[in-house]
């Protein structure tokens, strides 16, 4: 092996981070301007194994950015070499371009493109069979009798809490009282009822989700694993359609923190970019501005391990 190109291989162990098998892999770096969109996102959520599609993509990012960035690690090389390790390199250019070609890999950090998303959790406590309007309870909506279907998001939410009791007691005194209870959950699960301004609520949590989190929940409710998410009880949440575009207050305080498990959540919704008829997103519908999407997960477990 001649001395430029022992002096070629030095140079990669700086630049690179090197396996055993002598492959030499080298980081690209990402404009700060050069986020993850909403659609790509979206795009990817809807994959079986959502972390492996984006790993496939980063690798065709990798692929495409490599036409652009070996002659930039070229550069990198010659710009370390004196005037004689120059010339000699000139001699051996072909030889070192193979060298690179066969063993070095540009790649992108998964890290990098991490970011906080805007996600809507929509839930399903068995009021998907009923088109969501298990929730029509003292809404125009409602058929008058105030009982509440077993299969109603909101009773699952009381349940939640502690609250089922109290919350079924003042449904069916609704229509005998002039004034709100004093729990604030039930107060406000009473103000989300009434402002129902459509058939169909889903119950829905405003939250922001890290990127890379967001992929392994999803596969994770993919491949059917149990677990939950702990969401913080400041999350916004309340009855969204994103059907037909409408729902109520989004104003539920909650009084402890609750637990989601992944078999109840209907849809890990990316509420980033336009939406599409059918298909209406939170910020569409409501124009909220994005501190409504908090950092309200405090965890995501999966107890299949």
């Amino acid at each position: 092996m001649s001395e430029i190109i022992k002096k070629v291989h030095s140079i990669l162990d700086d630049l690179c981070e090197k396996k055993e098998d002598g492959t030499y892999y080298y980081k690209l770096y990402v404009d700060y301007q050069d986020t993850i969109s909403g659609q790509t996102v979206a795009e990817l959520m809807k994959s079986d194994n959502p972390v492996d599609a984006f790993y496939e993509k980063l690798g065709e990012w990798a692929k495409d950015a490599e036409f652009y960035e070996q002659p930039e690690l070229i550069t990198s090389i010659k710009s370390r070499l004196n005037d004689d390790e120059l010339a000699e390199f000139s001699e051996h250019k072909n030889e070192i371009i193979k060298i690179i070609d066969d063993s070095v890999v540009f790649y992108y950090d998964a890290e990098d493109y991490n970011r906080a998303v805007r996600v809507n959790i929509m839930l399903d406590t068995g009021d998907a069979n009923y088109d969501y309007t298990c929730n029509n309870i003292i809404n125009w909506y409602s058929g008058g009798d105030r009982s509440i279907d077993k299969e109603s998001s909101i009773l699952w939410l009381a349940k939640t809490q502690k609250e089922a009791t109290l919350l079924r007691r003042e449904i069916k005194q609704y229509d005998k009282k002039d004034c709100y209870p004093d729990d604030k959950f039930i107060k406000s699960v009473i103000e989300e009822l009434e402002n129902l301004c459509t058939s169909m609520g889903s119950l829905t949590f405003l939250a922001e989700i890290e990127f890379l989190d967001l992929l392994g929940l999803q596969e994770l409710i993919n491949e059917n694993k149990k677990g939950y998410i702990l969401l913080d009880k400041s999350v916004e949440c309340g009855l969204f359609d994103s059907w037909n575009g409408g729902g109520s207050m989004l104003g539920i305080e909650l009084n402890n923190d609750i637990k989601v498990p992944f078999d109840v959540i209907h849809r890990l919704q990316i509420d980033e970019g336009r939406s599409r008829a059918g298909n209406y997103t939170v910020s569409d519908v409501y124009g909220l501005t994005y501190d409504c999407w908090r950092d309200a997960v405090k965890s995501i477990v999966c107890k299949d391990v």
